[in-house]
């Protein structure tokens, strides 16, 4: 790889951050995005501004296409098993938020969230429940604490074609509206998978983090609530800005937008089965597994090497990848926004035996073992490894011995998905400590009953803090 710029070689396989797309919203966004999905949205375009014909003819055309696929016929191409990859996907969310409700920031947003409803009278008629709390609040302020809640920790999912991470977006307004309307678990389960592909398709145009945001929140709600037409046609058009999509669309997007409702994208979303991001999945699983046979050796050198969509995420963290210089070395990487470092994390992996939210924590604190172990981790490019899912760790010990494994696809990754009694067990660790072991069980099986619910408030009134 002498003489090659990484960045400029691999960015173009980053869709969705070679955009200069966070792989996360701000508060203040996460806020906006928030009340604008529950209550109407004023027009983001700019009246009387001359537009490029070419470019209204295809916005014209991704809104009707987009339209057509939220108002379709409800049960359309819709199968029962992807009812239950929607029952997963919930599940996986409320197992995130669980885990970062027993965090010192979770616990400090609920309790604030709490006194604020408390104060401000909205514990009322038209209020919902706060999860892993006994307070109510508003609609809009309960969606955008629980979305808060599920990315704290970077324990829910992603979609690794574009690395977004959609779900919690989707969810946290999803749940609090179906909540506060009484909409039917089916309706629900139906809403949250159209939402999802509306934001992969969104995220493959190419377009802007909060846009795919918006635009996947309406698309969600437009179906959950039946709304005809000519309404949801309007709400989606004023969630995509004049300007979308920029520029002609790739083939991906174009193939995309022509099979809405016919290939269902969100079968592609990864679920994090350890706190942290999608590229972090395969590394761990490759650093764990090697770890467990090493016995008392220890490490020299441990080399990572990752398909270059993986490297160039490594290098740039949850950071826009910046274009590539003209002339002259790449620039440095910008610091990463929140969790710990990759280094880190897998020396903590490596040398605590396994990762979890401790040892997230122990990898946060930087601790003077874990640095050292973590400046003889490498990342090297192997173009034989494609997207996130696998990689190769080869360790050179001090005994001089070496040792190499190969992992094909993370736990949780579409090519080796979590079992159902695995997700189950997952959320049973996270929520065990915030209600009864009897209260897990019965929420587990309300939401597997879900679509048969006449509605939502027997499963979320199930997460309430324990007596």
């Amino acid at each position: 790889m002498a003489g090659v710029d990484p960045v400029r070689e691999y960015g173009a396989a980053l869709p969705f951050l070679s955009r200069g797309h966070s792989a996360n919203l701000t508060d203040t966004i996460h806020s906006q995005v928030a009340h604008d999905a529950i209550s109407p949205l004023p027009h983001l375009g700019a009246p009387g501004r001359t537009k490029d014909r070419s470019s209204v003819t295809q916005r014209t055309d991704v809104l009707q296409r987009l339209t057509d696929f939220v108002c379709g016929p409800p049960n359309a191409h819709l199968d029962e098993r992807l009812l239950h990859d929607a029952k997963r996907l919930l599940l996986n969310q409320f197992k995130a938020s669980a885990e970062a409700a027993q965090q010192p920031d979770g616990r400090h947003w609920l309790a604030r969230a709490s006194s604020l409803a408390t104060r401000r009278g909205a514990t009322g008629p038209g209020s919902v429940g706060l999860w892993w709390s006994s307070a109510r609040s508003t609609p809009r302020h309960a969606a955008a604490l629980h979305r808060r809640l599920l990315l704290l920790l970077d324990f829910g999912d992603s979609h690794l074609p574009t690395l977004g991470q959609f779900t919690s977006d989707i969810v946290a307004v999803l749940m609090a509206c179906a909540e506060a309307e009484g909409q039917s678990g089916r309706h629900v389960l139906l809403s949250l998978a159209v939402g999802l592909e509306v934001a992969i398709v969104c995220a493959l145009m190419g377009m802007n983090r909060q846009t795919i945001v918006t635009t996947s929140q309406q698309a969600a709600l437009c179906k959950l609530r039946a709304m005809p037409y000519g309404a949801a046609r309007q709400r989606l058009e004023r969630a995509l800005p004049a300007a979308c999509p920029v520029g002609p669309l790739q083939p991906e997007a174009l193939k995309a937008l022509d099979e809405l409702g016919w290939r269902w994208r969100m079968r592609d979303i990864a679920m994090h089965c350890r706190p942290g991001p999608a590229l972090a999945q395969a590394p761990l699983d490759a650093v764990l597994a090697l770890r467990s046979t090493a016995g008392d050796r220890e490490p020299r050198r441990i080399q990572i090497h990752l398909s270059p969509m993986a490297w160039v995420s490594s290098t740039f963290p949850r950071a826009a990848v910046p274009d590539p210089p003209e002339k002259g070395p790449a620039p440095p990487p910008p610091p990463s926004s929140s969790g710990p470092d990759l280094r880190q994390s897998l020396a903590a992996a490596w040398l605590l035996g396994q990762f979890n939210v401790e040892e997230r924590h122990a990898a946060q604190l930087g601790h003077p073992s874990l640095t050292a172990l973590g400046d003889r981790i490498e990342f090297n490019i192997d173009a034989r490894h494609m997207g996130l899912e696998s990689c190769t760790l080869t360790t050179e010990f001090l005994d001089g011995s070496t040792d190499h494994i190969h992992i094909d696809a993370f736990l949780g990754a579409r090519q080796q998905p979590l079992s159902d009694g695995q997700l189950c067990e997952l959320f049973r660790q996270a929520a065990d400590p915030l209600v009864r072991p009897q209260r897990s069980g019965e929420i587990l099986q309300a939401l597997w009953r879900l679509d048969y619910a006449a509605d939502t408030r027997q499963l979320l009134g199930l997460l309430r803090e324990a007596a």
